[in-house]
């Protein structure tokens, strides 16, 4: 759970990174996403709230949802809690196709029915907000590549 890429049949990539998350690794992930090129068609960030970051968390959040829609992200997911502070700041730089969810159970219920060929999609969060719940949900969905038709 810590950046690793699973490549799965169906034509999309996920980069799962849900075992912690802070605003400088967030954003740096989301950098290596934007900046990938080479078969995709869509980025798509799922973002966890971040934990244990004290009294200024609300605006940090907030503020990297601003610097996530200024990367050039097609779709932003913020998961939990803070989540919709991280929705709100990329909204206010002008993403509109950004969404919240209260849990990582309905963001994962969710991205099973959105994600599509040529997504790019970075799984990212702490480790209590439980985002690995969106990999295993896909994972359970779709074969990797490689693997038997379920």
């Amino acid at each position: 759970m810590r950046g690793e890429v699973l490549d799965f049949g169906a034509g999309f990539t996920v980069v799962d990174d849900s075992y912690n998350s802070n605003p400088r690794s967030l954003i740096s992930m989301v950098r290596t996403v934007a900046e990938a090129r080479e078969r995709v068609k869509r980025k798509f960030v799922i973002a966890g709230e971040m934990m244990e970051l004290g009294p200024d968390a609300p605006a940090m959040h907030h503020e990297v949802g601003r610097e996530i829609a200024q990367l050039g992200i097609d779709l932003l997911w913020g998961v939990r809690g803070l989540g919709n502070e991280i929705v709100a700041g990329a909204q206010a730089a002008g993403l509109q196709s950004a969404r919240f969810f209260a849990s990582a159970d309905e963001a994962a219920a969710a991205a099973a029915d959105e994600v599509r060929e040529g997504d790019l999609v970075l799984v990212k969060g702490s480790r209590s907000v439980e985002t690995d719940k969106v990999v295993k949900t896909l994972k359970a969905r779709f074969p990797l590549t490689g693997t038997d038709e379920k």
